[in-house]
């Protein structure tokens, strides 16, 4: 693509995502030390952490599978995998499944294997972290942590309730997906709907949409690497956490009908129970629910330094709060999907100046510094808070909000704004 740019002509070439089974792409003969990475416009040396994830990646169709050896039945949380086995029966009350013995009906799932060319058997990954006891687990992933936190808009509090591996429930996957979703759902609104006339449906797109955003973070997740699954619930939307980067590009992702997951045995366990959808089809359904609220859409985030992805599901509305009123005197339930993404939140002058001053990623002294502002008080109130609210800019830390390593950046809809505002 040709564009032309104070009276000159400027390229823009589209480098398309290289497919994880190329990866890594390096320079010289050794992968681990001729891998770079690019990070904003610098290209960094790749941690060998990293380097060895991505060739577990390009050789692993799913990374679930291996066996654990010396891990078996006895490591299993008997109390979460008959839970799992009541909603299997009432799901699928006439297979035969439902028939087997534990062990069986554990190598059916593919949670337990046996390995007849090396003679060994045990549980697999996907058997230890879905139905695993705590201590079992992080034995075999001492880095395994699984964390929900639900918080206000006061940063100064951390969390006002919390579910994490603390040694008072399992910890496994299984117990931790059903807590959460629990806790996600709980404030929703639920309509009377029936459904062929005689079964009620206590499930609104907002639900199914939470559900497969969750469901995606668990089975995505390297559960081999440094920092665990993170779930925050907000007044301002939901974030979900995992390690590990995306498999296949941002832009296919959203598109759907294309997945790449990093734990199909994980993915398959949680579809048997009626939780996450076949492949691809879990973010375009995501978009749908918040095109149907006129919500901010969804966003991803990788962190490449971290190695995690992260994916932001914001409860803010695009439209300005006149219009919502109007909406709702008016009782307008739904606006077609061809209209919404035309409008965009209301910015004040003092947002708009901000919004042009970050470049890439800036902290709070070096936009006021910019900006030429003293007031700290006038900053926080009249620039970075209404930036935050209107889901313009983003922290690049959203766990740690009162880091001293805290920045700020613009988000999709900061950028659309300032696209249409220098036109």
């Amino acid at each position: 693509e040709i564009i032309n740019c104070d009276n000159k002509n400027l390229i823009l070439l589209n480098i398309p995502r290289a497919s994880r089974v190329l990866k890594p792409i390096y320079t010289g003969q050794n992968p681990l030390t001729g891998t770079y990475l690019r990070y904003h416009d610098s290209d960094v040396k790749a941690k060998d952490e990293i380097i060895k994830h991505m060739l577990a990646d390009a050789i692993n169709e799913s990374n679930d599978t291996v066996i654990l050896e010396g891990f078996d039945i006895d490591d299993i949380d008997t109390q979460s995998f008959q839970a799992y086995r009541n909603i299997y029966k009432s799901t699928k009350s006439n297979h035969p499944w439902i028939e087997l013995d534990d062990k069986e009906f554990l190598i059916q799932l593919g949670g337990y294997k046996k390995d007849r060319k090396n003679s060994i058997e045990g549980l697999t990954l996907a058997g230890l972290l879905m139905f695993g006891k705590q201590r079992s687990i992080l034995d075999g992933l001492s880095n395994y942590l699984v964390d929900y936190q639900e918080q206000t808009e006061n940063v100064e509090d951390r969390w006002i309730d919390r579910i994490t591996t603390d040694g008072t429930w399992s910890g496994n996957l299984f117990e931790f997906s059903q807590k959460v979703y629990r806790k996600l759902t709980s404030d929703l609104k639920v309509p009377f709907n029936l459904k062929d006339s005689f079964q009620r449906v206590d499930e609104t797109n907002i639900h199914e949409a939470i559900r497969e955003a969750l469901v995606n973070t668990l089975i995505h997740a390297n559960y081999n690497g440094r920092i665990g699954i993170q779930v925050i619930k907000h007044p301002k939307g939901y974030s979900f956490r995992n390690p590990g980067l995306l498999r296949v590009s941002k832009e296919d992702a959203f598109r759907g009908g294309h997945s790449d997951c990093r734990n199909k045995t994980l993915q398959k366990m949680f579809q048997y129970i009626g939780m996450g959808e076949q492949a691809g089809s879990g973010f375009p359904k995501m978009l749908r629910a918040w095109m149907e609220q006129h919500w901010q859409y969804p966003y991803i985030d990788e962190n490449i330094q971290l190695e995690t992805t992260t994916l932001f599901m914001p409860t803010i509305s695009l439209f300005p709060q006149e219009i919502q009123n109007a909406l709702e005197k008016s009782n307008v339930d739904m606006i077609t999907p061809q209209v919404t993404p035309q409008v965009t939140p209301q910015v004040t002058p003092q947002v708009l100046s901000l919004l042009e001053k970050i470049d890439s990623e800036n902290t709070r002294d070096e936009m006021m510094q910019k900006l030429n502002l003293k007031d700290r008080k006038n900053f926080r109130e009249n620039y970075i808070n209404e930036a935050l609210k209107n889901g313009l800019i983003s922290l690049t830390i959203p766990d740690k909000p009162q880091s001293s390593k805290q920045k700020y950046k613009l988000t999709n809809i900061g950028k659309d704004i300032l696209k249409k505002n220098s036109k």
